[in-house]
């Protein structure tokens, strides 16, 4: 984590105001000069919406909820001093935030900028309830915050290390067409369009992380080839994979399960070979037999090299990589092991965990005080 980007943890979790009257000298002030007295946000909402350029238009909303007359008459004093003063507002904000831009550039070694620094105060009623709260915001376009990649976009590496409090939560949206094809850790909501993770939450190394790429299309059947078979044959023939260089990741998680299944297929063939040739009768036999396996080989890795290759680990998505993992331990593990072997937190391990119990993918028991992960085709009874 680069410590140069603590500024942002700390405050964006305050307003960043110029000094209110109302305050008084002896009022406590936050470390961005604000006094608390004036406003002290029940909640606060970060919103990025990254467009397929790599910049992101961002929104900062602080939300306190108004419950006394005390309160709506600081907020009024507050919302009149930013209508009065706003250019000091937003200079204030703006010094903060390209200091905090300058330190992620330097880190991301990503050319960045900061433009369209603007600030709003307004009070809103509960559609509801009768509950009236009080909105700061803040809005800027940050421009070179996530990376891309041809069509494909990643971002999060801005905010590496980033830590979200308990009153706050932060929103990565991004444009119709393209979807979500590895996102780390996993947030809390999702939508076809839009990521949430909700405080408290500390972000590792690598995290926030968030892969875009241009999303699968349908069109129409095409006449079979080598390939399309050789997907087909997996149980996913009402799948059909988009015809896009970047869409790696989506060819992958279609075809898992097929990927699969040959492999388990190509060692049960490759175990029983074997046997065969040292049944047969001399001369060339073994000669030929050798000459079969050899085509039957060449046959098989045209019609599906994955089968014989395993796919890199940084394209298998987090549930995959659990899966991995809990196949070459013969189906099951210990929850323990798999934060080891993955190098999470054991929060991030234990929402996967709870994503894949959910999808029927995965099964859990204990023995003692351990967690014991299995996989639903895994055979336990022997032990």
């Amino acid at each position: 984590m680069d410590r140069g980007l603590a500024p942002w943890v700390v405050g964006l979790l305050v307003v960043a105001s110029v000094a209110a009257p109302a305050a008084g000298a002896g009022a406590p002030t936050g470390p961005f000069g604000v006094a608390q007295e004036e406003f002290d946000p029940d909640d606060v909402t970060l919103s990025a919406a990254i467009d397929e350029d790599g910049s992101a238009a961002w929104s900062f909303k602080y939300r306190m909820e108004l419950t006394t007359d005390n309160e709506t008459a600081a907020f009024k004093e507050l919302r009149d001093d930013i209508d009065a003063n706003r250019s000091a507002y937003v200079d204030r904000f703006r010094t903060r935030i390209a200091s905090t831009v300058t330190s992620a550039e330097n880190a991301t070694g990503r050319n960045m900028s900061v433009a369209n620094v603007s600030v709003r105060a307004f009070q809103q009623r509960s559609a509801e309830f009768a509950d009236s709260y009080g909105f700061v915001e803040y809005t800027f376009e940050w421009d070179g915050f996530a990376a891309t990649d041809g069509e494909r976009v990643v971002a999060g590496d801005a905010l590496e290390g980033f830590y979200l409090n308990n009153e706050t939560s932060m929103q990565f949206s991004w444009p119709d067409g393209y979807a979500a094809t590895d996102v780390d850790p996993v947030a809390d909501e999702e939508t076809a369009t839009s990521v949430r993770w909700t405080g408290p939450a500390d972000f590792g190394t690598g995290q926030p992380r968030l892969v875009l790429e241009p999303a699968p299309t349908t069109t129409e059947p095409s006449e079979p080839t080598e390939t399309t078979t050789a997907a087909a044959s997996s149980g996913e023939s009402g799948v059909v994979l988009p015809a896009l260089v970047g869409a790696v990741v989506a060819v992958l998680v279609v075809g898992a399960a097929g990927w699969l299944y040959l492999r388990r297929e190509d060692d049960g063939a490759g175990g029983a070979a074997e046997p065969t040739d040292a049944g047969g009768g001399g001369g060339g036999a073994g000669d030929e037999a050798t000459g079969v396996e050899e085509s039957a080989g060449e046959a098989a890795a045209t019609a599906g090299a994955a089968s014989e290759t395993e796919p890199p680990e940084e394209l298998l998505s987090n549930e995959e990589r659990v899966e991995r993992f809990l196949r070459e331990q013969g189906g099951r593990a210990k929850q323990q092991d798999v934060v080891e072997a993955m190098g999470w937190t054991e929060a991030k391990t234990s929402q996967v965990v709870k994503e894949m119990r959910e999808n029927d993918d995965l099964e859990s028991f204990r023995i003692g005080r351990e967690n014991v992960l299995k996989l639903p085709d895994a055979d336990v009874s022997e032990e």
